[in-house]
């Protein structure tokens, strides 16, 4: 998919994660965020939260439909809360 999914190093992200269902022509990246985004104080690598955006394909043309969505189906960690999510998935 040409995204990086091996583990971030940064303060923002643990760590992002690509899948595709082509029987449903759907593309899923998830994203697992550091609470201490919006906590405050130091990272903690147990402490993370997730949120997903969800592309379907048209099925008469390329187009794709972008979906946020907190949390993550196959996600062991907790959603992020709505009110930190981008303003599109609020």
């Amino acid at each position: 998919f040409g995204i990086n999914q091996e583990g971030r190093g940064g303060d923002i992200l643990k760590a992002v994660a690509v899948g595709a269902d082509p029987d449903t022509d759907t593309v899923y990246v998830i994203a697992n965020v550091y609470n201490s985004v919006w906590e405050g104080g130091e990272k903690d690598p147990d402490a993370v939260s997730n949120f997903q955006l969800v592309g379907v394909k048209a099925s008469a043309s390329a187009d794709m439909t972008w979906t946020c969505v907190s949390g993550a189906l196959a996600a062991q960690a907790a959603p992020v809360d709505v009110k930190y999510l981008p303003a599109s998935c609020r």
